[in-house]
């Protein structure tokens, strides 16, 4: 931001900060990002009820990039979203070869995707703005961390725990039920305000989550539409990255409890040695009905098992980022202490060998 409160949404892979524009206190794009982002759009996908073909923007995106650029400029600056952008089609998909009720359908929402493509610009931005006010124990939607780190985050403290005799750990998993749905928008406009999104923008996400139309498709028939000011819209890009900004406030962490999320929802998953040996059959069958070879299971573990934790090292931010460090002499990571075999097997004692066996 300059000193004329104008911000550039960068589009980058790499996330580089932005070079700012010349505007007033709302946020602008460029033709070039509005260019490159109707250029990854997936051709294949359903169009929306705005009935714009993802086809039609990708392959002629040179020709509209101009156009949508000055359309969303002109979103952002009266901070509003045309009504059309945020109309969703919801289209019932059968569950199960015969679905009998209504709970054997799952809604599928289709949407604008020249919206989407403006949702991803503003993505970039949001994410900058309230890196400071996310969840740090939060895994989903977030570049490089996902439900590995938070299977590893969870087991770490667990296996450390019950390295110690007599100590017992116990979990709860929960989920919220229709999570989007749970989305005020109200409250999540206030949450903002502490951040360092801008007031121009927040004004303009509560108007992207209220007054939404809605409607259903069943093959050539549609419903009447139904308006909605609760809750986020399905099928979006701003959604989920939304729902972890609401319920970011809600962490506590420390050293014999934490909370830790993943969206909605907590998954973990272990793999005991007879489990190992289960799956290494299947590959072997697998190997000859295939008639390839196969890499073993331990060899795909290891390679894996390296990657993350690379990625982890490179990661100041990571929530374990302090589990693998460099000795003083900088050529080896210094070993965890460990006094069972199923902690010295867990993940973190193990990758430690691993980058020491490789350096």
């Amino acid at each position: 931001m300059d000193s004329s409160g104008s911000i550039n949404l960068s589009s980058t892979k790499s996330g580089d900060a932005a070079a700012p524009f010349t505007s007033s206190s709302y946020l602008s794009v460029s033709r070039s990002q509005v260019k490159r982002q109707l250029e990854r759009l997936n051709r294949n996908k359903a169009a929306g009820p705005d009935g714009v073909s993802p086809r039609v923007l990708k392959a002629c995106a040179e020709q509209l990039c101009g156009i949508v650029q000055h359309l969303f400029n002109l979103s952002l600056a009266q901070e509003k979203v045309p009504v059309l952008w945020k109309t969703s089609c919801l289209v019932p998909v059968p569950k199960k070869t015969r679905p009998s009720v209504n709970d054997d359908y799952r809604p599928v929402a289709l949407t604008s995707h020249i919206m989407k493509v403006l949702e991803r610009l503003l993505l970039v931005h949001l994410n900058k703005q309230t890196r400071t006010y996310q969840d740090p124990l939060q895994f989903t939607y977030r570049h490089g961390v996902g439900v590995e780190d938070a299977i590893i985050q969870l087991l770490q403290p667990t296996h450390c725990h019950l390295d110690k005799a007599g100590n017992t750990v116990s979990v709860m998993f929960f989920d919220f039920s229709s999570a989007f749905n749970t989305i005020q928008p109200d409250v999540l406009c206030q949450k903002l305000q502490k951040t360092q999104v801008g007031p121009s923008t927040i004004v303009w996400i509560k108007d992207y989550l209220t007054n939404r139309p809605q409607f259903v498709r069943l093959k050539n028939c549609t419903s009447n539409q139904a308006i909605s000011n609760i809750g986020a819209p399905q099928g979006t890009v701003l959604s989920p990255f939304l729902f972890t900004l609401y319920t970011s406030d809600s962490q506590y962490k420390s050293e014999t409890c934490h909370l830790q999320k993943y969206s909605d929802d907590s998954a973990v998953g272990n793999c005991s040695a007879s489990d190992r040996k289960a799956l290494q059959r299947v590959g072997k069958t697998a190997q000859r009905i295939a008639g390839a070879p196969l890499p073993a299971i331990k060899d795909i573990y290891r390679k894996r098992c390296l990657k993350r934790a690379g990625k982890i090292i490179r990661d100041r931010s990571h929530p374990s980022h302090a589990l693998i460090t460099l000795l003083p002499s900088g050529r080896r990571y210094r070993s965890l202490r460990t006094k069972t075999t199923r902690y010295r097997n867990s993940f973190f004692p193990t990758a430690v060998r691993l980058l020491n066996s490789a350096s």
